[in-house]
């Protein structure tokens, strides 16, 4: 698990995450016979790519297949980048080239009702920056990787509105949302150092509200905080 926030405004787009990363719980015949442990309070769940084009983060599964969720994205974008220059294909390529990727995770691995993981991308399109918020999940019924995804545009907002979305630990995101909420009702302040701010304490008020990891005794959230600016 874990706790992480993307948000817009007319100028700047800023996501924030934890640094919790947890080992993988163990099971046997549907039974958990061994519980997740906190192997790293440091990992970075926020990533830049494409030379700063992109930010993004990611909550839920953070490796598979020796690879950090920014490799996988990194790879599939890159290849994506080349080929289309109209944002919708690039994507749906994004979309069912990462589904192709978790569905064919070894069970050894990952089992398959554990293959979730919620990406929030930042990018500039045609109508402003731009958060896209996807969550790819499990259908156990048709055995197959699905995905919801949300698009939230910065176009035709007034100056200064910040627009945002998480994923992550239920607790967090109720505690981080009434803190940012709170916040940002009572100022017009929306410069860059401010905001950063902002949404940093609110990631530590979501980690001091997280619940406990579902297949662990720990808090799923916690660790150093991390973040990344697109300008």
């Amino acid at each position: 698990m874990s706790i992480i926030i993307g948000f817009v405004t007319k100028k700047w787009g800023i996501i924030s995450s934890d640094g919790r990363q947890f080992g993988s719980a163990r099971f046997e015949n549907g039974r958990l016979v061994e519980k997740a442990k906190i192997i790293n309070e440091s990992f970075d769940k926020t990533f830049s790519l494409q030379e700063g084009k992109i930010i993004t983060g990611s909550a839920g599964l953070t490796t598979f297949q020796g690879k950090r969720i920014s490799e996988h994205l990194e790879e599939i974008i890159q290849e994506v980048w080349e080929e289309h220059n109209q944002l919708s294909k690039i994507m749906q390529k994004i979309t069912d080239s990462f589904k192709t990727r978790l569905a064919n995770i070894d069970n050894n691995e990952v089992l398959f009702e554990h293959r979730k993981v919620d990406v929030i991308l930042i990018l500039s399109a045609e109508s402003g920056l731009t958060i896209y918020a996807i969550r790819f999940y499990p259908n156990q019924i048709n055995q197959d990787i699905q995905f919801e995804m949300e698009i939230i545009p910065s176009q035709k907002k007034e100056p200064g509105i910040v627009y945002w979305k998480l994923f992550g630990d239920d607790s967090a995101q109720a505690s981080s949302i009434r803190y940012f909420d709170r916040v940002l009702r009572k100022t017009k302040n929306r410069e860059i150092a401010f905001l950063e701010a902002t949404i940093r304490k609110s990631i530590s008020s979501g980690i001091n509200k997280a619940g406990v990891h579902p297949y662990g005794d720990d808090p799923s959230c916690g660790g150093q905080i991390f973040t990344k600016i697109m300008k």
